[in-house]
This record gives structure tokens, C-alpha cells and sequence, in this order.
């Protein structure tokens, strides 16, 4: 099994045993950008990894309800990681 479902693996079973709190932080970690949107983040170990930027959008558009609702932009970047020797 790999390293990544793994994780997913100990999420689920985390989140199964009602720790949803926990089973997020092992897969999801938020960081902070600069003005700029420049930010820096050290992967801990070997493989891919994503990052997704996201902000509000200054327009709104329906729901399925037809409810004026905010629109988030975003974009993804994954960037893959190996050993340093």
C-alpha cells in the first residue's frame, strides 16, 4: 500500500470513529499566502503534492434554488517531490 492511502486509510478510520477534527488535519493543511499570493511550504517527505489557491470571486450566481450566492476562484498547481541523498 502506498504511503498516500495510507493516509486515507487512517482518515477514514479516524473520521469513522467520529475524530473528524483529526482526520483533517492528517490530509488537509491550510497556509497563508502574501499579498502577492507567494507562500512557502516544506514537503515533509517524498511524492505529489497540490496546492489550491482560492478566492472570492466579485460576482455571485444562482444556486440551483435560483439564491444569489458568492462564486470562489481557484487554481491548483501539483508540484512532485523526491529524496534529497
Amino acid at each position: 500500500m502506498t504511503r498516500s492511502a495510507e493516509l486515507i486509510e487512517k482518515a477514514i478510520a479516524l473520521a469513522q470513529a467520529g475524530k473528524q477534527r483529526e482526520a483533517c488535519e492528517l490530509l488537509v493543511q491550510v497556509i497563508t499566502a502574501d499579498a502577492n499570493g507567494v507562500f512557502a511550504y516544506a514537503m515533509p517527505r517524498a511524492g505529489w503534492w497540490s496546492f489550491a489557491a482560492l478566492v472570492e470571486g466579485d460576482k455571485q450566481m444562482a444556486n440551483p434554488d435560483g439564491e444569489k450566492v458568492p462564486v470562489e476562484l481557484g487554481g491548483l498547481i501539483w508540484v512532485q517531490t523526491v529524496d534529497m541523498k
